[in-house]
């Protein structure tokens, strides 16, 4: 059945990346690509540089020369359009922390028409974390756009901006996107629930960092993805906040969830101490670079992903450890995290090298945070079972021992210990009828006929008292027993009992050439009489009453009925009287 499960999840994962790769081709056919665009020039400025003097300024542009510098104030890339291009209709960009976009519209005649927009205020262009802006309009046929960008923090807005026929460059296929998103993040609500109700059964520590990991993954799919931007009036900062954030939560919840979830013995404990350092440096650093933007603008963005290395090392060799060490709850972890460890290698090879355009693989990062999350649930999953199997079993072995510790090994009736920790629960349960019981001459039977004997003798007895419903048998030590009973004719019932034994010993017990016959007190005491009656008062004046009949001459039974303790005997005592075996 578990096999079962995971091919379904599998399929279902499947499914999700392949409606998202499908989702994307009715866009790429609509951008202006290269047989469009004639020629893409760069250039840079300072911003309190006049735009109009940059853009005439021709021995500041370089042309089919791409450069990843962002080092410049105010970033500006010209398109000239072929001949025979689409009019754009709208510029996508990365969305990213910067202050302005500035895009300017120029046509056949020379005309220019310019427009300024905030980065707060762009609107959302696709799940793959774009924006976009509307290309401003001369009244002519458009041949040149030029897009300023004032404190660009990412060169990716040089590598994956561009120009698009559509307004706001969506159609039908990016709102399909947003629903596939929007499922996805269904799914990763899923855990929550599962983590409530394992909850309630463990209280496990790991059960917390996945909820809080979760949430993470959320947030961070729901960021990335514009999603949050879509569903609530919010502004691009800070969607771009969230998403910079929730991907250090992301990475410092899942070092938690790993130290606290791989087995015992199972991780180098270097590694396991090392992971909330791990977790406090990724958060920080992802704070840090959120909240601080600007400090190093032209590296940062490098530095930040630079950062990150040292991280990602160690989380590989966590995995390779625990697997060397054979842990069960690393294989889902592995298998689970092996789409969002290869998201993180792209992203940072292609950030950290010239040589390749930027890729963030936002596709894959959604297929793997949902890819993740399920995994990730069925290891809790299989981990809760079998923590509440090793619980259920140790719960079993500690009332074995506890009963064991309670028990006479001998008869198997309770024992003096249990009598003491039980008596209180029990006379409130009803049980109000105590019979003390002594085998007569027991002692002679040792003697005569030896301990294995003797033995023999009390095994016997307790299989007797054992056989009675609604009687609580304890052996007190030596010959001596004690009954508690509840229920009605309690004490012709006790009565029949200390005669059964001599018939059951006589019958069972071969070799032993003798009658063996008890002396029994017996005290009935209502808890209506007595509420809060305790056992060393009731033990002295059962053991009394049993004293009494010996002294008569054994082989009979001296019974008490009382109202309450403290007052005179006559009015305790209803009656007292021996009973003698036929």
């Amino acid at each position: 059945m578990r096999r079962g499960v995971i091919n379904a999840v599998l399929r279902v994962c499947v499914l999700l990346f392949g409606l998202l790769a499908a989702g994307t081709q009715p866009v790429a056919a609509r951008t202006l690509g290269e047989n469009d665009i004639a020629r893409t020039c760069y250039a840079g400025g300072a911003i309190d540089e006049s735009l109009a003097a940059i853009i005439s300024d021709g021995a500041r542009w370089k042309c089919n020369e791409f450069e990843e510098d962002i080092s410049p104030e105010r970033l500006l890339i010209s398109y000239e359009l072929a001949a025979d291009a689409g009019q754009p209709e709208s510029f996508k960009l990365r969305r990213s922390r910067l202050e302005t976009v500035h895009i300017v519209g120029i046509d056949s005649t020379g005309k220019t028409a310019v427009s300024d927009y905030p980065m707060a205020t762009l609107d959302p262009a696709g799940i793959e974390g774009m924006v976009s802006v509307p290309v401003p309009k001369t009244g002519g046929k458009l041949v040149r756009i030029v897009v300023a960008f004032d404190m660009p923090t990412t060169p990716a807005l040089l590598t994956s901006s561009s120009l698009d026929t559509r307004p706001g460059g969506v159609d039908y296929g990016t709102f399909r996107d947003y629903m596939i998103v929007s499922a996805i993040c269904g799914m990763l609500l899923l855990p929550f629930l599962f983590n409530f109700a394992f909850w309630r059964v463990l209280r496990e520590r790991f059960l917390i960092w996945h909820t809080v990991l979760t949430f993470a993954m959320l947030l961070a799919v729901s960021s990335s993805s514009n999603l949050m931007r879509v569903t609530f009036d919010v502004s691009n900062r800070l969607v771009s906040d969230a998403a910079t954030i929730s991907f250090g939560a992301t990475v410092a919840a899942g070092s938690m969830f790993a130290a606290s979830f791989i087995e015992e013995g199972k991780l180098h404990p270097w590694l396991r101490r090392a992971l909330p350092f791990v977790a406090l440096y990724s958060i920080s650093l992802s704070l840090i670079h959120a909240a601080f933007p600007y400090v190093l603008r032209p590296i940062q963005v490098d530095l930040y992903l630079m950062g990150f290395l040292p991280v990602l090392a160690i989380l590989i060799t966590v995995f390779f450890n625990a697997l060397y060490r054979r842990s069960r709850a690393m294989l889902f972890q592995v298998i689970g995290w092996a789409p969002l460890v290869v998201v993180g290698m792209i992203r940072q090879f292609t950030y950290l090298t010239a040589f390749v355009p930027i890729n963030d693989a936002m596709h894959l990062f959604y297929f793997g945070c949902a890819f993740e999350v399920l995994a990730t649930a069925m290891g809790v999953a299989d981990r809760m079972m079998i923590l509440k199997v090793e619980r259920d079993s140790a719960r079993v072995e500690a009332r074995s021992m506890e009963q064991l510790a309670g028990c006479d090994p001998l008869t198997g009736l309770l024992n003096r210990r249990a009598l003491d920790e039980g008596f209180s629960e029990h006379h409130a349960d009803g049980y109000e009828t105590f019979a003390l019981i002594d085998l007569d001459h027991f002692k002679s039977i040792n003697d005569q006929f030896g301990h294995d004997m003797g033995d023999r003798v009390l095994k016997t007895v307790g299989e007797v008292l054992n056989g009675e419903k609604s009687c609580i048998g304890y052996r007190l030590g030596g010959e001596e027993f004690l009954l508690m009973m509840r229920g009605a004719n309690t004490a012709k019932r006790a009565e029949a009992l200390r005669q059964a034994l001599s018939l059951r010993i006589a019958r069972e017990v071969d070799g032993l050439d003798r009658v063996v016959t008890a002396s029994m007190g017996l005290l009935v005491m209502p808890r209506s009489a007595v509420p809060n009656a305790q056992f060393s008062n009731v033990y002295s004046r059962v053991d009394m009453l049993l004293y009494e009949a010996k002294s008569q001459g054994r082989n009979r039974t001296v019974s008490e009925r009382l109202q309450a303790f403290g007052r005179r005997r006559e009015d305790r005592r209803l009656g007292r009287r021996p009973t003698q075996a036929a």
